[in-house]
């Protein structure tokens, strides 16, 4: 059982503006944009209310353009620059992915490397519009695609997988008996 799809540079940035609104991101972003407003409410006061100098209304203008840009826009710009990085250790501007689910672990080959993950290292899955995401307990995740499986169904992989995983708890509970 497979899922296999290309990156490309569309898809990475994609991927990094999905990234702002997921988990711990999420909380960060919203944190960010709460600093931001605050920068903006000195502004305001600064330039309307105090009638201080032009260097704390510039200041915080500056701060509050600084925060804006480490919320969301910074993320994308990385995320160009990681896949020029990619896309040069590939050799191409588009590259494989593949996601094997065989018997003991889960392989996952992206252009040239491979990893190995155990299915005891899956903590969650969440199931989104188009894809499943396979988080694990070292905090990361696998993307998976509805539209991308090869040689099986999304139901007969998403159900090999729940019981992979169903197998690990069960072994898990009998040792924790003994």
């Amino acid at each position: 059982m497979k899922n296999q799809y290309t990156i490309t540079k569309e898809l990475v940035k994609k991927w990094a503006h999905e990234s702002c609104f997921i988990g711990r991101n999420r909380t960060i972003f919203i944190l960010y944009m709460i600093v931001a407003a605050a920068f903006a409410a000195i502004f305001v006061m600064y330039a309307f209310f105090v009638k201080s100098s032009w260097h704390n209304i510039y200041i915080s203008l500056i701060m509050c353009a600084i925060t804006v840009y480490k919320a969301y826009p910074e993320r994308i710009i990385n995320a160009s620059e990681r896949y020029k990085q990619l896309a040069k250790l590939n050799g191409a501007s588009a590259w494989g992915m593949v996601v094997d689910f065989a018997d003991s672990e889960i392989i996952v080959t992206e252009g040239t490397a491979t990893a190995s993950i155990s299915y005891a290292g899956i903590s969650k899955i969440v199931e989104k519009k188009d894809k499943y995401l396979i988080f694990l307990k070292s905090k990361n995740y696998i993307r998976i695609y509805k539209d991308a499986f090869v040689d099986c169904t999304e139901e007969e992989c998403m159900d090999y997988i729940r019981s992979k995983i169903g197998m690990i708890d069960f072994l898990k509970s009998i040792n924790k008996k003994k």
